[in-house]
C-alpha cells in the first residue's frame, strides 16, 4: 500500500466535483485516485436513488460477465443476502467488509457465491455515499483469491471516500440541474467565485425571497446563503469539510434547509428547500394508480423501514400502514413486501440504467 496521508487524499477527493462534470467521470477520478492508497482489483461506483436506494447507474471495472452482472442487479434487489446498499446505510459506519460481516465465511453470501467467486474474488469492501442524511451512491472495491483481505485500515480510508464521494455525487447532480430543475419546492443556484449567481432554478427567485427578512447583497444573495457558502468555504480552508448547512424559519414561518457545496472549480451549488425527504418519482406513483400517502409508504419499505417506523415517520398508526400496504401490493401485483424492490427495479429502473439515463437532481432520471 502507498504511504499517503488520508486527510491529503480527501482533500484531493472534495476537489474532483465540477459544475458540469459527469458523475461517471467523477467515480473513474475517485477511483483513481484510491488506487493509490488502497490495493483492488476490481471495482464498482453506483448512483442510488436516495428515495428508494435502488441503483440507478454507475460505472466499473471487475470484467464481470454480461450474466454475472445480469444476476448482481438481481441479488442487489433482493433482501437477505449481506451488506446490501439501504442495510449498510442505516449504520452509524456505513462501510463494511463482506469476511467481517460473515464471521470468515463469504460463502454465505449469494452474492459472493454466484457472482464473486466465479469471477475469482475473494474479498469484497463496501461503502454507502451519503449526504445529507440520504444515500446518494455506493462502492465496492475487490480483491482476487490468493491475495490479501481488506483490513481496518482500508475500511477507515474508505469511509474518508464515502464521506467525500457521497456529497460529490449529490453536488454534481444538483449543480447540473440548477438552471433546469422545476420542482417548486425548492430553488438550486450556481454561484460562482465571487458569489454571483451563474444559473438559477425558475423558482429560485420565490424561495431567495422567502429568506431575505434583512438587506440581501449585491449580488441578490439573501444572508442567510451568503452566510452558508462562507461556512462551507470555511471548512474547505481548514480541510475539513466543503459544504454548510442551515435550518431557518422562512418569512412565512415553515422551516428551511440551506445547503452549500463547494465545487472543485470555485463554484457553488446551494439548495433552498423544505425539510423534506425525496419522494418517489412521479411516473411510478403514476404507473400504479398510487395515492401520495402509499407513494410514501412505498418509499419507505423500499428503504427498508418495519411497520413501527414508517408508522412514526407518516404519522399514522400501524394499523394504517399494513391495510395501505397490503393495497399497494395488489396494486403492484406483488404478493410480498420482499418482493418490491425486484418489482420496482426491474419495472422503473433497470432499462434507463442499461441506456445510461442521465440524472435529475434528487437522483430520479431526467425525462
Amino acid at each position: 500500500m502507498a504511504v499517503r496521508n488520508f486527510a491529503r487524499i480527501a482533500r484531493e477527493f472534495r476537489a474532483l466535483p465540477r459544475a458540469h462534470k459527469p458523475v461517471a467521470e467523477l467515480f473513474r477520478d475517485a477511483l483513481g485516485l484510491a488506487r493509490e492508497v488502497v490495493a483492488f482489483d476490481g471495482w464498482g461506483a453506483l448512483t442510488l436513488d436516495p428515495a428508494t436506494m435502488l441503483v440507478t447507474g454507475g460505472v466499473h471495472e471487475h470484467g464481470l460477465s454480461a450474466e454475472a452482472l445480469e444476476r448482481w442487479f438481481e441479488l442487489e434487489v433482493t433482501p437477505g443476502d449481506y451488506l446490501h446498499y439501504r442495510d449498510l446505510t442505516r449504520e452509524l459506519t456505513p462501510v463494511a467488509i463482506l469476511a467481517d460481516t460473515t464471521r470468515g465465511e463469504p460463502t454465505k453470501s449469494a452474492r459472493f457465491r454466484e457472482v464473486l467467486a466465479p469471477a475469482g474474488y475473494q474479498h469484497e469492501l463496501r461503502a454507502a455515499l451519503r449526504s445529507m442524511k440520504q444515500t446518494w451512491g455506493g462502492v465496492f472495491l475487490l480483491r482476487r483469491a490468493g491475495g490479501p483481505g481488506f483490513e481496518a485500515e482500508d475500511e477507515s480510508f474508505m469511509r474518508e471516500l464515502g464521506e467525500a464521494l457521497g456529497e460529490a455525487v449529490r453536488a454534481t447532480l444538483r449543480a447540473s440541474n440548477a438552471g433546469a430543475d422545476q420542482r417548486t419546492g425548492r430553488a438550486i443556484l450556481l454561484l460562482g467565485e465571487n458569489h454571483e449567481i451563474l444559473e438559477a432554478s425558475p423558482s429560485a427567485s420565490v424561495w431567495l425571497d422567502e429568506l431575505a427578512e434583512g438587506q440581501r447583497d449585491a449580488g441578490g444573495l439573501p444572508h442567510t446563503v451568503r452566510s452558508t457558502v462562507n461556512g462551507a468555504r470555511r471548512g474547505a480552508e481548514r480541510g475539513t469539510q466543503i459544504s454548510a448547512y442551515v435550518r431557518v424559519r422562512g418569512k412565512s414561518g415553515g422551516w428551511l434547509n440551506v445547503h452549500a457545496s463547494l465545487l472543485g472549480d470555485g463554484k457553488v451549488v446551494v439548495t433552498v428547500e423544505e425539510g423534506r425527504p425525496i419522494a418517489l418519482a412521479t411516473p411510478v406513483l403514476e404507473a400504479h394508480g398510487l395515492s401520495p400517502l402509499q407513494g410514501e409508504l412505498l418509499r419507505d419499505v423500499l428503504l427498508g423501514f418495519d411497520d413501527v417506523r414508517i408508522a412514526e415517520r407518516l404519522s399514522v398508526t400501524e394499523k394504517t400502514v399494513q391495510t395501505d400496504l397490503g393495497l399497494v401490493l395488489g396494486k403492484l401485483g406483488v404478493e410480498k413486501r420482499d418482493e418490491l424492490p425486484r418489482k420496482v427495479f426491474f419495472e422503473h429502473y433497470a432499462r434507463p440504467v442499461k441506456a445510461g439515463a442521465a440524472l435529475g437532481p434528487d437522483g430520479w432520471f431526467l425525462g
